[in-house]
């Protein structure tokens, strides 16, 4: 089975605050992910690969992409 990643353990590996990937998600910056039974978002590695392609092409060092 697939691991899966938490929205905290995904802003902390890739380096964004939750609201600048949240705002990535909800303008479609990046694709939707799965969510858990309780609705919360969990992230496959592909996913994360996927957010990180984004930050590395579009936002500068030093800014925080939102």
């Amino acid at each position: 089975m697939e691991k899966i990643y938490t929205t905290k353990e995904v802003v902390e590996r890739i380096g964004v605050s939750k609201s600048t990937l949240y705002q990535w998600l909800r303008k479609g910056k990046v694709s939707e992910v799965a969510r858990d039974r309780n609705n919360a978002r969990v992230f496959s590695e592909k996913d994360i690969k996927a957010i990180m392609r984004y930050r590395d092409k579009y936002i500068l060092p030093g800014q925080n992409g939102s």
